[in-house]
C-alpha cells in the first residue's frame, strides 16, 4: 500500500474501573490488540487514547474521547478504532446518537471483534444497533446481579442460608482461627453467563434453545446436571427474579 493513500486512523480504549485491568479488558490487551488489527489492515495508528470511566458516561464529556474527535475533525486521521461496541458507551442510545451525529458519512469507526461492521451503510448501522442492545442487556444484568449481592450480603458477610446470587458461591475462609462462610465470585458460573449471551448475540434463539446447546457442550448447572431447562437458563439470565421481594 502506498504511504500517501495509507487510510490514517486512532485508536481509543476504555476500562470502567482498575479491576477490569485484572479482566479481558485491560488497556494493554486492548491496545494489542488495536495496533495488530491495524497491521493486519495496513492502516497507520497515530496514537491509541486511553480512558478509564464508566460506559454508560456521555461520551462528549469524556476529556480523552474529545481529543479523538479532536483529531478526526482536524484532518490528522479519518478513523477510529475501537476493540468492541461497548469500549465506546454500554448505552444504545448514547452509541447511536454519537454514530449520528459525529460519525456518519463523515468518518469511519473499526470494532476489531466486527470488523465487517460499516456504519456508513443501512445494514452496518442496523447489525450495531442489534450487537449493541445485547452489549446493554449484558450491562442492565450486571448491575442487577450486583444488586442482588448486596442483598445477599446486607450486615452479614457470613451469612449462609438464602438463594445465593448466581455468578458466586460460598467458600470457608479463616478469619482470627475462625472459620466463616464468605461470598466469592464463581468464574463457572460467570463464564456460562457469557456463553448464553454470546449465542443470544448470534441470533434470535429461545431459552429453551439455550438450554438444548448448552447440554450438548457440557456445561453443568448448579444441580451438577446437565439437563437444562427453560427456567434454569432464565434464571442465570435474569437474575432479579430469584430475589424474593419483602413483604
Amino acid at each position: 500500500m502506498e504511504k500517501s493513500k495509507q487510510i490514517k486512523v486512532v485508536g481509543y480504549c476504555r476500562v470502567s474501573t482498575i479491576m477490569q485491568q485484572n479482566e479481558g479488558h485491560s488497556f494493554d490487551v486492548q491496545k494489542q490488540i488495536i495496533t495488530k488489527f491495524c497491521e493486519t489492515k495496513g492502516y497507520k495508528l497515530t496514537k491509541i487514547y486511553t480512558e478509564q470511566i464508566s460506559g454508560t458516561a456521555d461520551c462528549m464529556k469524556r476529556p480523552e474521547f474529545r481529543r479523538v474527535i479532536k483529531d478526526l475533525e482536524s484532518g490528522k486521521v479519518t478513523g477510529l478504532v475501537c476493540t468492541k461496541f461497548d469500549r465506546l458507551s454500554r448505552n444504545l442510545r448514547d452509541l447511536l446518537n454519537l454514530i449520528e451525529s459525529h460519525f456518519k458519512n463523515k468518518y469511519n469507526v473499526y470494532f476489531t471483534d466486527f470488523d465487517n461492521v460499516d456504519i456508513n451503510t443501512a445494514e452496518g448501522r442496523c447489525q450495531m444497533q442489534l450487537l449493541g442492545t445485547f452489549s446493554e442487556l449484558e450491562r442492565n444484568i450486571i448491575s442487577k446481579r450486583t444488586k442482588q449481592v448486596m442483598e445477599y450480603k446486607k450486615g452479614k458477610n457470613e451469612k449462609t442460608g438464602g438463594f445465593i446470587p448466581i455468578g458466586y458461591k460460598i467458600e470457608i475462609v479463616e478469619n482470627n482461627g475462625k472459620q466463616i462462610k464468605t461470598l466469592v465470585e464463581n468464574k463457572y458460573e460467570k463464564d456460562l453467563i457469557k456463553e448464553m449471551l454470546d449465542l443470544k448475540a448470534e441470533s434470535k434463539i429461545s431459552y429453551r434453545k439455550i438450554g438444548l446447546i448448552l447440554t450438548e457442550r457440557g456445561f453443568k448447572n448448579r444441580n451438577d446436571s446437565l439437563n437444562w431447562t427453560r427456567d434454569g437458563v432464565m434464571k442465570f439470565l435474569h437474575p432479579e427474579r430469584n430475589v424474593k421481594k419483602k413483604k
